[in-house]
């Protein structure tokens, strides 16, 4: 059994959101060789996000691979950052379903062949949003994700009701506020959403400020400030919150993102998962996770501008047809081969 750690990443354009923009995407692809199979695990920490001091990760210091889950899930809290459990254990998964010969999301319960996905279609008050937004309801995508300031109301109102205009009734819309508002701010913005028909609102607020945030009209989700146990913790118990957006890489892994579904279910509430502009092997994992948490709500999956600073990989998690949706790989583990110098013999 062999570990390899390769740099992974490079530069890019277009990754932003509205409040920072990222010209690079670095991290590192994880290859773990075992009787002559390779499996994989990345891990591209997103930088101004969570607590991840990821600097290096060195193979001599990775863990053995076990055949238990519970097992894996244990092995995985003794490594320090979150991206790089979520590629630790991305690995020992991959490694356990491709041995049995079914998807990493079978080998975690999923019991759906395919889950709708949204498509970010950029910034609402982009000049081309609604050519952005047309172009991509062409390709297929029935829920559209727009990122959104909260601060110039009257503006977003008129482009929302352009975009219901253009795209009629049949495609849902949601925003994403980054966290940019306080309570009373983000209070009157889901207001005039609501009005519009947005299916839902991701992050309206930050932190503390989303304790102080009831339900609306317009539901919303946390996402960046659910990342800490705390946090999500707290937000779990609040009235106001109706559901969770998990990104793996944040949260440190599959296992820690179906247990915090899980209880997110319990309380009554949704979960969907995302991507946080990593390269194709996390993308093709969060694509299995959402496989596992199902079909409700269409989760954040689709290819995205950060992809460029990575060797390009088919997904097959994520085919380009009508509708638009995640599906099984028809393959073992992750479904998919990144080419480098592992030895595997």
């Amino acid at each position: 059994m062999t570990w390899f750690v390769a740099p992974w990443g490079g530069e890019v354009q277009g990754v932003e959101n509205a409040h920072q923009v990222w010209a690079r995407r670095d991290g590192w692809l994880l290859a773990l060789c075992d009787s002559g199979q390779v499996s994989f695990g990345e891990a591209t920490p997103l930088p101004g996000f969570g607590v991840d001091g990821l600097a290096a990760l060195d193979p001599a210091l990775l863990p053995p691979p076990v055949d238990d889950l519970d097992a894996i899930e244990s092995l995985v809290r003794t490594v320090a950052w979150p991206s790089a459990r979520f590629a630790v254990e991305t690995a020992l998964l991959d490694r356990i379903a491709r041995r049995r010969g079914q998807s990493l999301a079978r080998l975690l319960g999923a019991a759906a062949l395919t889950a709708p996905r949204s498509v970010l279609a950029g910034a609402l008050l982009a000049s081309d949003c609604l050519a952005v937004a047309r172009a991509h309801v062409a390709r297929g995508a029935r829920t559209l994700k727009l990122k959104a300031l909260g601060r110039d109301l009257d503006e977003e109102g008129r482009q929302l009701g352009e975009l219901r205009r253009l795209l009629g009734p049949h495609v849902a819309l949601r925003l994403d506020l980054n966290g940019g508002l306080d309570a009373g701010a983000a209070r009157e913005a889901l207001a005039l959403y609501a009005v519009h028909g947005i299916e839902l609102c991701e992050e309206p607020a930050t932190g503390p400020e989303l304790l102080k945030l009831e339900a609306g009209a317009t539901p919303w989700f946390a996402d960046e400030s659910a990342t800490s146990p705390e946090m999500f913790a707290a937000l779990l118990e609040h009235p106001g919150c109706a559901g969770f957006v998990l990104k793996p890489t944040l949260i440190g892994g599959l296992l820690a993102s179906i247990g915090r579904a899980r209880r997110a279910g319990a309380a009554g509430k949704q979960a969907v998962t995302s991507h946080a502009f990593e390269g194709p092997v996390a993308l093709a994992a969060a694509s299995e996770l959402a496989l596992v948490l199902g079909a409700g709500t269409a989760h954040g999956l689709d290819r995205h501008a950060a992809l460029a600073a990575f060797p390009p990989l088919t997904l097959p998690q994520l085919p380009e047809r009508a509708p638009l949706v995640v599906a099984a790989s028809g393959g073992a583990g992750l479904g998919i081969h990144v080419e480098g110098p592992w030895d595997c013999r």
